[in-house]
């Protein structure tokens, strides 16, 4: 069994990301991770509170969702509604039912995909979306090659980590 776990980094200014909680009544730990970046954790919808921060502070956050240690997902998020997605292989997520017939298919953020189709490999993976959470001297090129890295390493977690130091960012899981 791996490590699943969804962290929101915001690049705002601690007291605003504060308050955009506050506001929108949801309950949540904050740290100041670096500079303006800070790193907010909640059990209580993610993604939902993501949304509800870039609409109040009009910066922008983004979800990463580690799950069971073998893919990273982050959506990005800006004025209250997400704008990027990057998933390190998107063939694990891809889901398989029995249909009435018997025949089993394989579906994919709620699509039946056809025979035979079997994406793989990630997808997203623009490290200009991530430019605005980075501190100091970054190469977008650095951030890129962080993103397509996930066959280097053997658990989602460490690829986080890679992403966020591509950044010039701590590791925090």
């Amino acid at each position: 069994m791996g490590t699943t776990y969804e962290t929101i980094l915001v690049a705002a200014p601690l007291d605003a990301v504060e308050a955009a909680i506050w506001a929108a009544g949801r309950d949540a730990t904050v740290r100041q991770i670096a500079g303006e970046r800070i790193l907010v954790d909640t059990e209580d919808r993610p993604r939902g509170l993501a949304m509800d921060i870039t609409e109040r502070t009009g910066r922008p956050a983004f979800t990463t969702f580690v799950f069971d240690s073998d893919v990273v997902e982050c959506r990005m998020y800006a004025g209250g509604a997400r704008v990027h997605r990057y998933v390190s292989d998107i063939g694990m997520l891809v889901e398989t039912f029995e249909d009435e017939d018997g025949v089993f298919r394989s579906v994919l953020d709620g699509r039946v995909l056809a025979d035979g189709e079997s994406p793989s490999g990630p997808i997203g993976a623009d490290p200009l979306w991530f430019m605005p959470f980075a501190i100091g001297e970054v190469d977008p090129e650095d951030v890129r090659a962080a993103l397509l890295a996930r066959k280097e390493y053997t658990f989602a977690e460490e690829h986080h980590d890679a992403i966020l130091n591509s950044l010039g960012l701590p590791s925090y899981n």
